[in-house]
């Protein structure tokens, strides 16, 4: 998958996780496994893409 395949797949979550009253009064944190994320997906990272990224999990 590309990072942004990965973002998207993220973000979906978190658009139907904040939906839930509990959710949105307790919190949560969100674990991500990055441990099979290759260097070859790494090296077509771009420096936007990964302002995205940031500033879409932040």
């Amino acid at each position: 998958y590309t990072l942004v395949d990965i973002l998207r797949a993220i973000l979906l979550s978190l658009e139907a996780m904040i939906e839930d009253p509990e959710l949105q009064v307790n919190g949560f944190v969100l674990i991500i496994d990055w441990s099979n994320f290759t260097f070859k997906q790494a090296s077509k990272l771009t420096p936007s893409m990964l302002r995205l990224a940031i500033e879409g999990l932040q």
